[in-house]
């Protein structure tokens, strides 16, 4: 039977069939410049508007438009190299996949009331009857996880839910009186709301996503953004009533870095179990909120546990803090042995941080 070379979208053809190095990189840069460059841009600042007050000056902005550009660089040239075995229908649509993916993940470090969400609609969507979540894998990049309604488990998301998401972004107002044209929308359950997007978008789409425009209707926000360029008045201005405040992030910083030092001192074992029990006076795991005051990173978290940054990622997400008896599941030890290191561990630490008033 003759090979078939799987269907590819037109506007690559030029950059993949360019022979010389020197015509592969011109083609490539006019595909960046005329084809990607301007929707990047266009869904960076649809999705994260709020943030990027000026974005053409803001150092967060020229940070994620570089990742996108070097996750679809990347991408480019592992499709250049292997023509026959990989492919992409819709360049366009796979711009809009990585910029989207990109915005998920500054979004998910950036603001950990919006990640409060996210477990909040995790747990919903694995709860719900009528609703269900199955992993997907975007080619060349990491994935994620998809969610719509049971009946449904499987599909794969397609262009129309990025379409969708665009209009949302462009024209809230109109979306919003869309999902909820007789009623309040502040005043929906989360499910009915999360079965009034489905209902919308009428196919599968990311929870990143789902997310995104469920804290954007009901004005769930972090950190404020600020122009270092604004004066004191515009900054007050620009504060927004949200959990955790700046001011609440700056006073909360040392003594959480003191902390953090503190915990990477203890005995691995010590530290694992710890770390998985730790919450503050109010139920937030420890680990959100070092994330928020970017003490610490994701992939230095989930290297002190001696895991995969998606497993650290499922794990924060979903299920953090742990009880005693699902941290002894998580590290295959007995729960004896679990009150045993949280001891030694609890332990340990007031005698570091006796001179802090911090309770640990």
């Amino acid at each position: 039977m003759q090979f078939r070379r799987p269907p590819t979208d037109s506007v690559l053809r030029p950059f993949l069939i360019a022979k010389d190095v020197a015509e592969s990189e011109r083609q490539l840069t006019i595909l960046l410049v005329e084809q990607a460059e301007p929707r990047i841009k266009n869904i960076i600042m649809a999705r994260l508007h709020s943030y990027f007050n000026n974005y053409q000056r803001h150092p967060d902005f020229e940070d994620l438009y570089s990742e996108v550009k070097m996750r679809l660089v990347r991408y480019l040239e592992e499709l250049k190299g292997n023509p026959t075995t990989q492919h992409c229908k819709d360049f366009r649509s796979y711009v809009a996949v990585i910029a989207h993916n990109a915005c998920n993940d500054f979004l998910r470090q950036m603001y950990p009331a919006r990640t409060r969400l996210y477990k909040q609609v995790r747990d919903l969507l694995n709860a719900h009857p009528d609703f269900t979540v199955w992993r997907y894998i975007v080619e060349n990049d990491r994935g994620g996880w998809t969610c719509g309604f049971a009946c449904w488990q499987g599909r794969n998301v397609t262009a129309r839910a990025a379409d969708w998401l665009q209009q949302f972004y462009e024209s809230p107002h109109a979306i919003t009186e869309a999902l909820a044209p007789d009623t309040d929308i502040q005043l929906m359950e989360l499910d009915d709301l999360i079965a009034a997007i489905f209902n919308q978008v009428r196919e599968p789409i990311h929870i990143d996503d789902v997310v995104s425009v469920i804290a954007d209707v009901r004005g769930i926000k972090d950190l404020p953004a600020i122009s270092f360029d604004s004066d004191e008045d515009d900054f007050a201005q620009n504060l927004p009533d949200s959990t955790l405040r700046i001011d609440k992030v700056l006073e909360m910083r040392e003594p959480l870095k003191l902390l953090w030092e503190a915990l990477c001192q203890l005995p691995s074992e010590e530290f694992r179990v710890y770390i998985l029990y730790a919450r503050d006076t109010s139920g937030e795991d420890l680990i959100t909120l070092f994330l928020a005051t970017k003490i610490v990173t994701e992939s230095q978290i989930a290297r002190l546990l001696g895991i995969s940054i998606e497993q650290f990622q499922d794990l924060w997400l979903r299920r953090l803090p742990l009880d005693n008896e699902s941290i002894a599941k998580e590290l295959e030890i007995k729960i004896e042995r679990v009150y045993k290191l949280r001891y030694q561990a609890g332990k340990r630490l007031k005698n570091s941080l006796s001179r802090l008033q911090i309770k640990v």
